[in-house]
């Protein structure tokens, strides 16, 4: 690709820290026995939520 206006050098400068600084919030949750104690799936709970009720399909 040709870079006619002369900004890909500029605009890969200023993507460089925030390509360095990611982390995957996700992979990390998962990776955290505490963090992901936080997460229950509602079909797969062991313990029902108050105030829920399911609702028979029509």
């Amino acid at each position: 690709m040709h870079d006619s206006l002369g900004i890909c050098g500029k605009l890969e400068a200023l993507m460089a820290p925030n390509v360095a600084g990611y982390r995957d919030e996700w992979a990390e949750t998962i990776n955290d026995p505490e963090k992901l104690a936080r997460f229950v799936s509602f079909v797969n709970a062991r313990t029902p939520r108050p105030g829920r009720r399911l609702r028979p399909r029509a």
